[in-house]
């Protein structure tokens, strides 16, 4: 839709000093509304609040023909993320990215687990405060339930397993403390992201991406892409962790089953636009799928704009094709 039609841009509204992540999804806004400018589009910004009426009179005032929707937050709760396609279907708006329904069964970690395992798609044993089916493993990986961007995870998140007792006291500690949290069976393996884009029923899989994380081993770190490796320039996570696209000839079996999950994936949470899942392989050679992500970063350096290269688009045409796919 590259016909210098009007976009709104819906984006996290955030005030004051915010942090790297919050920062960037600010950064992500202003480079895909760029992108959507140089494809020829009118293009406004409307950070999206509870205060829906405000939202309401922007969108009129602008009269758009789609609205990119970038809302990973509202009032700094990810768990509400899903209020904005919900209240866009509900006014009738064209927009991008998955449906609300989308975003409330991934965004909510123990909900997309539960779903995945009924649906015959392998995910780590996890265990929450109130059920879960239990951890044998030796390690276990504490996480928040519903957050993105590594928010709540450091080096001290991986830790033996204490068992379930103590694991639902060290749960019950952390919602107090901060947010509510669960635990999963921790993979000591290898790690892959895979994006698609497109419509609900064509997606296309990008070239999918392995995480390596050099160095690790030796300095005794969790092969785990936490705060610092995303979001810490300084840090030895963040230089250490290094995507890379290379698949062996060995390893081609192996991406053809990631490949199949992730298209699983995308068909069994209904995702549309684009999404990006998250697998780790275990020693075995066995593939989990950690999360489905219906909003991963659209930044110009993230994974899934790295991945678009990898297949030949600029990063003006990955926001074409997801403004084309728009609902």
């Amino acid at each position: 839709m590259s016909d210098g039609s009007r976009v709104v841009v819906l984006c996290d509204a955030f005030g004051g000093a915010a942090p790297p992540d919050q920062l960037d999804a600010l950064e992500e806004a202003e480079r895909v509304a760029e992108a959507l400018r140089t494809l020829g589009h009118e293009v406004s910004l409307v950070p999206f609040g509870l205060d829906l009426g405000r939202v309401r009179d922007a969108l009129v005032q602008a009269t758009p023909a789609r609205v990119f929707n970038l809302v990973e937050s509202v009032d700094g709760d990810s768990l509400l993320n899903h209020l904005a396609p919900a209240w866009l279907e509900h006014g009738g708006w064209s927009y991008t990215g998955c449906s609300a329904l989308a975003h409330l069964l991934c965004t909510d970690k123990l909900v997309a687990k539960e779903r995945m395992a009924a649906r015959g798609i392998p995910t780590p044993p996890w265990l929450s405060e109130t059920g879960g089916p239990g951890i044998a493993s030796p390690q276990v990986i504490v996480k928040p339930v519903g957050e993105d961007a590594s928010v709540d995870i450091d080096g001290t998140s991986v830790l033996d397993n204490p068992g379930p007792r103590a694991l639902r006291a060290l749960l019950t500690e952390r919602r107090a403390c901060s947010r509510p949290a669960f635990a999963e069976a921790y993979v000591d393996g290898r790690e892959f992201n895979l994006a698609l884009v497109g419509p609900r029923d064509s997606p296309e899989l990008l070239p999918p991406a392995e995480i390596l994380f050099v160095g690790y081993a030796e300095r005794g770190l969790a092969k785990v892409v936490d705060y610092a490796a995303k979001w810490r320039p300084e840090s030895y996570e963040y230089q250490n962790t290094v995507r890379s696209f290379a698949v062996s000839a060995a390893d081609r079996a192996l991406v053809d089953e990631l490949a199949r999950l992730a298209v699983r994936c995308w068909q069994e949470f209904g995702l549309s636009g684009y999404a990006r899942v998250d697998c780790r392989v275990d020693s075995d050679g066995r593939p989990w799928v950690l999360e489905v992500n219906p909003n991963p970063c659209l930044g110009p350096d993230a994974g899934l704009a790295a991945a678009a290269r990898q297949n030949g688009w600029s990063y003006e045409e990955l926001v074409r094709r997801i403004v084309d796919a728009a609902s």
